[in-house]
């Protein structure tokens, strides 16, 4: 066989090493980045739902302390009328009395 045949049959067999090294590792690169996108995206998801959650807690303990400063307000409103009220009915028995 001519050296030029064996030289031709070598860089023929490299040449298609080369080629199937190139496409396995492109195809690893690629199944890599979908991993990591898939990764970021799940972590993303989990994190939104997260904040949702922190959200949420906040804005049913806004609402409680809401209502718990309109009760307290109720009551000092409803302590003071009281004692007006109870006020004004000793006033009114004083009056009947004298």
């Amino acid at each position: 066989i001519p050296t030029y045949m064996i030289e031709g049959i070598v860089a023929s067999v490299l040449s298609d090493m080369r080629s199937a090294v190139i496409a396995e590792n492109s195809m690893e690169y690629e199944a890599y980045v979908k991993q990591l996108e898939d990764y970021f995206n799940s972590r993303e998801r989990e994190l939104n739902d997260e904040i949702l959650k922190i959200k949420a807690e906040k804005a049913e303990k806004d609402e409680k302390d809401e209502k718990d400063e309109k009760d307290e307000k109720d009551e000092k409103d409803e302590a003071a009328g009281k004692s007006v009220k109870d006020e004004m009915v000793d006033e009114g028995e004083k009056d009947g009395k004298e």
